[in-house]
Order: structure tokens, then C-alpha cells, then sequence
């Protein structure tokens, strides 16, 4: 994972902190967004050129939109604190590769990150993103 770019959209500062705690240890670069329209921003004009999205569904506006927007283009990490029933069909169609459910611990989002990069390798069955 080292020198991977990372976006992470999410306005709770606990999130954040785990992510960039994660992403520090693993030398990667963050880019943190508190919106989804500054995410869906960087992902459309390639700012950045991320490899990963960790995309909070608890942001205020448009974290379901943001997942249309970044799933397929880019691996995406979805993290939750509620139930959403929509969540398991969008991982059938690999519009995301993991889930997470709040809080977040460093070893589930390294679990997720690890499950992500397997499936977004060109090997995988299905192939990269």
C-alpha cells in the first residue's frame, strides 16, 4: 500500500483520525474532504489520481451519490453507522469492495484496505475496476 492516494470523504473527526492514522503508518497519501461535492470533484477531474475512496455514508449530503460516482472508477470503502439494505447489492456489483460499520478500529480498516486490494488487482476474478 505504500505511496497509495487515498481519498477520504467524511466530516467525523473519529473516522478521520483512524484513516490518516492508518494511512501515515502505511505511507500513503490523504486527501480528506469533509463533502461529497468536493469528492465527486476530485474523482471526476482526477484530482489527485486516487487509488482508493474511504467514503463515510453518514456524510450530511450525498454519500450514496458519491459511491455512484466513485464506485467503478475507483476501489471504495464504504463506512456506516446504520443498517442500509442498499449496501449488499452495490457489493455484488463491485461498485464497493468492503463495508465498514462505526466505530471504525485500525484492524477492520486494515482488513478492508487488504480485501480492496485484492479485488481491485487485475487477477482478481472480474479484474480491476
Amino acid at each position: 500500500m505504500k505511496n497509495y492516494v487515498i481519498l477520504l470523504a467524511t466530516d467525523d473527526l473519529a473516522v478521520e483520525a483512524v484513516v490518516r492514522a492508518m494511512g501515515t503508518s502505511a505511507d500513503c497519501k490523504l486527501h480528506c474532504v469533509k463533502t461529497s461535492r468536493e469528492a465527486v470533484s476530485m474523482v471526476m477531474d482526477g484530482t489527485g489520481s486516487q487509488d482508493l475512496a474511504v467514503v463515510d455514508l453518514d456524510l450530511r449530503v450525498g454519500g450514496r451519490a458519491l459511491l455512484k460516482t466513485a464506485g467503478g472508477s475507483l476501489p471504495v470503502i464504504a463506512i456506516t453507522g446504520k443498517a442500509r439494505p442498499w449496501l449488499s447489492s452495490m457489493l455484488r456489483h463491485r461498485r464497493i469492495g468492503a463495508t465498514l460499520t462505526k466505530p471504525v478500529s485500525s484492524e477492520s480498516l486494515r482488513d478492508a484496505l487488504q480485501r480492496v486490494r485484492i479485488l481491485s488487482s487485475p487477477e482478481a476474478p472480474g479484474g480491476r475496476y
